[in-house]
């Protein structure tokens, strides 16, 4: 929010310093002020939509190749590796979740197979960008503005 505010700031002062007349500039910041905090808001969503993305296909991806390439061919082993396998491509799916569909959604698919493969897999790098994947997507789902509010004006 503080990050959103001050690019706010800085886009309005340079719209002042932009200006023709200082009739019209007092004007048109109030009026741009909200469209200029919308558009900042929808920006930082897609930004943490994105990394959110991108850490928990990262994650599920090294989650899955570590379960189908390492381990023993004991019945325990290979279950544990199977849960291990099902979890990194529901990493993999909540990531892409994120990305196009429900943010929300999305990130909390992500945190819960976080959890549960941190917990596998003993605070595992792979489990953690899951995680931390799962809160950007969360984080992102809340900055970003509702729909209606878009068109809205």
């Amino acid at each position: 929010m503080v990050c959103t505010y001050v690019l706010s700031e800085l886009a309005i002062r340079l719209f002042k310093t932009l200006s023709y007349s200082q009739a019209s500039s007092n004007w048109a910041c109030a009026c741009d002020r909200g469209l200029v905090l919308g558009i900042a808001s929808r920006v930082f969503a897609k930004i943490f939509g994105i990394a959110g993305f991108l850490l928990a296909l990262i994650g599920g991806a090294l989650i899955g190749y570590s379960a189908l390439t390492v381990g023993g061919l004991s019945v325990s082993s290979m279950v544990f590796r199977g849960i291990e396998a099902l979890l990194g491509f529901g990493a993999i799916v909540a990531g892409i979740m994120m990305y196009t569909g429900p943010m929300r959604f999305g990130g909390m698919l992500a945190v819960l197979g976080g959890i549960i493969l941190l917990v596998l897999t003993s605070f595992a790098t792979s489990a953690i960008l899951v995680f931390a994947g799962g809160i950007l997507g969360i984080i992102g789902a809340a900055v970003k503005p509702a729909w209606w509010k878009f068109w809205k004006r």
